[in-house]
């Protein structure tokens, strides 16, 4: 009996009636090193079981001592604090029939509840997974296929109905490849081999539904798996109709943002941005195979002219057939469109100059036949600029800056022509840009001054008005006349600050001298950014105002290739000045080229002979009948002439003979700093009245 109790896997222990461990085997040690038997005999059995399950541990106890075998299970801890799951048999120990104690017999299902327990969770996980997934299936937004090894379908869900426009019935029991074409069939079987044979695989067609439409699908196949071998398929489908859709129409707005970016939406042709990409990529070619290329500049002549008197339709018109022919001769990818009316030709053929000049000499002539627009037949020429690489240019921005540069350079030549890239050409460009700065400096300094010229009536004798001319009182170089520094001023803007100065200036300089002398006019030159301007007619009043100047002893005078620049608009402007009650002369009359049915519908009160016809009285005849016809002319068109640049005795008895009205020049006096002016006026006038 002593062998079975010692060799018993089971481990028993042998309690007394109190419940103390008298004895146990070698089988305790299962439950850890530190339970052995001197470590347990003497201890209350119940102090190795949890708390809450001692109540029924003595029940079970007291039913063992009452002579009855019970079985139980109950929770115990080692003494490192591990816990156990446990099952007690207690049987009786007798002696001569009286029970003097228990043989507890402990086994333990630690690891057996674990299992049980994972085993009762993943069933639980099966069943919660297995709902979900039927969840998934039936309530998917996307069509969802069941399908058994032969490809045919076993349940669809709502979406499949709603996607194939099929009932449910014409779905389940058919086969899928019943539904598709031939093309379509063929790629759904390679996806569904792919799916058998453990693999997912994915496919897109287009097809029509049961209902008509036209639709696109994305679908999965995914094989379903047991003890790790297929047993079926699932299709899950995805309606990507209105996604196709949205991004053919993204795509196309893609393409037309790319146009409105890289291409000219009137003639079709690459615009600025396109060209600089292109002629990077050409200089990236240029340095690898070390070559040459050419950048031609092509601004068409005149054209204005063409919107002028056509009208911008026609202009567009004669544009869009420019930008053909260029296109025809030298090949959409060599021609861009870069301004209003300029073209830029890349040649990345050309080996020697000779071969830009050839490719200009055949762009003029292709431009010099005639255009058909509508009904018209309208001619026009260009100007070419050429600038070569690398010798003009190592980057896109100087190329067509240079190309630009020899292109204005034809233009001064004479026009329908073309001209190589000098550098020498940018130093006219160099003096501006610096006379610019110079001239920004000299206004904030104050280094402007106004000279007056004064204007003599020969009908009264009497000196009548002053024409105030700016000078610049240069701290180096002295008094410089306007001719140096006008067309500066005028092409960077600084004439319109320069010219209210001037205004504001004399106006108060004269305003002095009518307080002393009485009623004395001031004559003032527009130039043809200041005429202009929007808010002239309010900046004159405003000054006039100041200076506490009636309008009529304001003469503003524009010359006559300001004013018949825009024929129609000089008129509104100068209506706009005469009701004001301002006085208009036309300078340097006879050097341009006015119509006298322009001059009779301008509001005019001055003619101004120009110097260049006086200089010639007493020289040649041919002079001297102008300024007789011009004078005539005038005196019938009811205007007051003005003679300037008079420096002789004998050009002033002409002009008197011929019934000038008024005259200025060195022969009544040169244009006078104000102080020395006002000293000529106190000898040549007198003295206003007072009182």
């Amino acid at each position: 009996m002593r062998a079975l109790f010692d060799h018993n896997p089971d481990a028993i222990f042998l309690l007394d009636r109190d419940g103390r461990v008298l004895d146990a085997n070698q089988a305790i040690l299962q439950f850890g090193a530190h339970n052995t038997r001197e470590n347990v005999v003497g201890h209350h059995f119940r102090d190795w079981l949890d708390a809450e399950d001692l109540p029924r541990h003595q029940s079970y106890f007291d039913r063992a001592l009452a002579g009855e075998t019970v079985a139980y299970r109950s929770r115990a801890h080692t003494f490192t604090g591990r816990r156990l799951q446990i099952y007690i048999t207690s049987v009786p120990m007798l002696r001569e029939g009286v029970v003097e104690g228990v043989f507890c017999i402990v086994r333990d299902e630690t690891e057996k509840k674990e299992i049980q327990r994972r085993i009762a969770s993943q069933d639980t996980a099966l069943l919660e997974s297995e709902a979900r997934l039927r969840s998934l299936f039936d309530h998917n937004p996307d069509p969802v296929l069941a399908l058994d090894l032969e490809g045919t379908m076993l349940a669809c869900n709502d979406a499949s109905e709603r996607v194939s426009g099929l009932r449910r019935d014409q779905i389940v029991g058919r086969n899928f490849a019943e539904f598709l074409g031939h093309t379509n069939a063929e790629l759904a079987r390679e996806a569904f081999v792919s799916a058998v044979s453990g693999t997912p695989a994915t496919l897109t067609f287009a097809t029509v539904n049961g209902a008509g439409r036209a639709i696109e699908v994305n679908g999965t196949v995914i094989p379903q798996f047991s003890s790790g071998k297929v047993v079926g398929i699932y299709a899950v489908f995805q309606d990507i109709t209105e996604r196709r859709e949205a991004e053919r129409r993204a795509e196309l707005q893609r393409e037309r943002l790319r146009t409105l970016a890289y291409y000219d939406p009137l003639t079709g042709l690459p615009n600025r941005t396109m060209l600089a990409e292109r002629v990077r990529d050409a200089i990236e070619v240029a340095q690898s195979r070390l070559s040459r290329f050419a950048l031609l500049f092509i601004d068409l002549d005149r054209f204005k002219d063409v919107n002028d008197t056509l009208g911008h339709a026609r202009g567009d018109v004669l544009l869009r057939s420019v930008a053909l022919r260029l296109t025809e001769a030298f090949g959409k990818t060599s021609i861009a469109r870069v301004g209003s009316d300029e073209f830029v030709l890349l040649l990345t053929d050309v080996i020697e100059n000779a071969d830009a000049r050839q490719a200009a000499e055949r762009a003029l002539a292709v431009l010099g036949e005639p255009f058909a627009l509508d009904d018209y037949e309208q001619f026009i020429s260009a100007s070419i600029g050429i600038a070569m690489y690398p010798e003009d240019g190592r980057d896109e921005q100087a190329l067509v800056k240079n190309a630009d540069i020899a292109m204005s350079r034809a233009k001064d030549r004479g026009r329908n022509g073309y001209y190589f890239y000098d550098p020498t050409l940018e130093a006219p460009i160099h003096l501006r840009l610096s006379q610019e700065k110079l001239l920004r400096q000299a206004l904030e300094r104050e280094e402007f001054t106004v000279h007056y010229q004064p204007q003599f009536d020969l009908r009264t004798g009497r000196i009548v008005s002053v024409e105030a001319l700016v000078r610049w009182n240069h701290p180096k170089s002295g008094l410089i006349l306007p001719n140096h520094f006008i067309p500066s001023a005028e092409i960077s803007g600084l004439i319109v600050a320069l010219g209210e100065w001037v205004l504001a200036t004399a106006l108060d300089t004269v305003a002095g001298w009518q307080r002393e002398f009485g009623q004395l006019r001031l004559a003032v030159n527009l130039s043809a950014r200041q005429f202009h301007e929007r808010t002239l007619r309010q900046g004159i009043l405003n000054a006039l105002q100041a200076a506490r100047i009636h309008p009529s002893l304001l003469e503003v005078e524009i010359t006559e290739s300001i004013a018949m620049d825009d024929a129609a608009q000089t008129a509104s402007i100068l209506r706009e000045l005469a009701a004001s009650g301002i006085r208009i002369a036309v300078d340097d009359f006879g050097t341009g080229y006015s119509s006298l049915s322009y001059l009779r519908q301008f509001e005019l009160d001055v003619l101004k002979v120009d110097a260049s016809f006086v200089h010639g009285i007493g020289r040649t005849s041919g002079d001297e009948t102008i300024v007789n016809t011009i004078i005539g002319m005038a005196h019938n068109l009811d205007l007051e002439v003005i003679a300037e640049g008079v420096e002789t005795r004998e050009q002033l008895d002409f002009l008197t003979a011929q019934g000038c009205d008024v005259v200025q020049g060195y022969v009544i006096s040169p244009a006078l700093a104000a102080p020395d002016l006002a000293r000529f006026l106190h000898e040549r006038m007198p003295s206003a009245p007072t009182g």
